[in-house]
C-alpha cells in the first residue's frame, strides 16, 4: 500500500547493492518508518508518494549514469 512505497524502494535498491552488508536491515527499517510517519496524511503533494518518487529517480539517474562505477 501507499505507506509502504519507500520502505519497498529502500530495500530494492539497497537489497540491488548489497547495502545490507553494510547497514543494519532492521535499522533502515526503522529509518523509512520514521520518515513515513513524519509527513502529514493531508499534505498532496509531499508526502510519502513523493519521497518514494524523489529516491527512486535518484536511484535512476545514478544508475543511468553509470555514476556508481
Amino acid at each position: 500500500g501507499r505507506q509502504n512505497t519507500l520502505e519497498f524502494i529502500t530495500f530494492q535498491i539497497f537489497f540491488n547493492y548489497d547495502l545490507y552488508s553494510v547497514i543494519n536491515i532492521s535499522a533502515m527499517e526503522k529509518f523509512t518508518e520514521r520518515i513515513n510517519k513524519g509527513y502529514i496524511s493531508t499534505n498532496l503533494y509531499h508526502n510519502e508518494i513523493h519521497a518514494a518518487d524523489v529516491l527512486q529517480t535518484t536511484y535512476s539517474y545514478i544508475l543511468h549514469s553509470n555514476a556508481i562505477e
